[in-house]
Order: C-alpha cells, then sequence, then structure tokens
C-alpha cells in the first residue's frame, strides 16, 4: 500500500484505480434485478432537500482538502470513489441506488436481523474509513 502513499509517485496508476472503482460501483447496478432507491443518507436516515446537498458539499469540500493533506492515501481513494459513485446515483436517479441486503441470523440494536440495504460504493467509504482510522490511530513504530 505504500504505492499509494507516496506524495511524488505518478498519478496515472491511482486515477485509473479511482476511475474503476467508480465504473465498478455503477455497473454494479445494472446486473441485478432487485434494487433500492435510498433518498437518504448512509443507514436510511431521513435527510434531504437543501440540508442533504449543503452535507454533500461541505464533505465533498473536506475529503479533498484531506486528501491533499495525505497524499491522497488508498483509504482516501476509497473513500472518495464511492462518494462520487452515490453522487452520480443521486444525480441520475434522484437518489442512490442499493442492492446489497443481508439477513443477519441475530438481532442487533434498533436494526433487528435486516442489515440496511447498502451498495458497492457503500463498502468503499468503510473499507476506505477503517484502514483510515487503522493508519491514523496505529502509526507504524519507527
Amino acid at each position: 500500500m505504500t504505492f499509494f502513499n507516496t506524495a511524488y509517485s505518478n498519478s496515472l496508476p491511482k486515477i485509473l484505480f479511482f476511475s474503476l472503482l467508480i465504473i465498478i460501483d455503477q455497473l454494479s447496478k445494472h446486473f441485478v434485478t432487485v434494487t433500492v432507491c435510498n433518498p437518504y443518507i448512509s443507514w436510511g436516515i431521513p435527510l434531504h432537500g437543501w440540508i442533504l446537498w449543503l452535507l454533500i458539499i461541505i464533505s465533498l469540500i473536506l475529503l479533498f482538502y484531506i486528501a491533499k493533506i495525505y497524499s491522497f492515501r488508498f483509504s482516501l481513494l476509497l473513500i472518495i470513489a464511492g462518494g462520487i459513485g452515490n453522487l452520480i446515483d443521486r444525480l441520475h436517479n434522484g437518489c442512490v441506488i442499493d442492492f446489497i441486503s443481508i439477513n443477519l441470523p441475530f438481532n442487533l440494536p434498533f436494526i433487528g436481523n435486516t442489515f440496511p440495504t447498502f451498495n458497492l460504493a457503500d463498502v468503499f467509504i468503510t473499507i476506505g474509513i477503517i484502514i483510515f482510522l487503522y493508519q491514523e490511530f496505529f502509526p507504524k513504530l519507527k
């Protein structure tokens, strides 16, 4: 992963990987039969209208600012690609297209045994956040 951490490495592979993530997310929605049009934000939290768009704009500005500081780490590529994938959905469909649904064999507090429906962009964002937090809270000892 150090390939993505270097500030002076060639940016073409990063751009290609970033683009590939967005393409995979968008194409994945065309190969499923059952989808959910989620007009809200993560976990179906009911936030919409101008407040939603303000939150999206602020989030994108913060992500690109953080990415500039951290020289486009792999984790940030995942987060931004997932965010853009969901933004494309929202602009094109008026909602985010979710299609992965998991029924759990046990109950979780507040949601029961049905995990909220999600998509690949959400997976990219979640993995990116986990990697980013891990790198921040558990830096390599020198």
